[in-house]
């Protein structure tokens, strides 16, 4: 059996805070490639936005959110965002 098999979340709805570097970019990206499909959310407009066209570019799922987590109103908006785009959520990371 192959770690691919152990972690099948094809198709689960994802969002990523501090997505657009380290560890949340790291955790997202490997979660798009085992066919997630996840919003990353950072603070980071630029970063964000080169790393998505990075992971679409590649064929993965992913989009991007601006949002300070620590704004609690502009969390709540790009997490409802998410949950609308992808059908449903079933994984934070944060």
């Amino acid at each position: 059996m192959n770690v691919s098999s152990r972690f099948d979340v094809a198709g689960h709805g994802v969002i990523v805070t501090g997505g657009a570097s380290g560890l949340g970019l790291a955790y997202g990206e490997v979660l798009a490639a085992h066919g997630a499909r996840v919003t990353l959310i950072d603070v980071d407009e630029t970063a964000l936005g080169r790393e998505v066209a990075r992971l679409e570019g590649g064929g993965l799922e992913v989009r991007g959110a601006v949002a300070d987590v620590t704004d609690h109103a502009a969390l709540d908006r790009v997490i409802d965002e998410a949950a609308d785009v992808h059908g449903r959520l079933d994984v934070a990371f944060a």
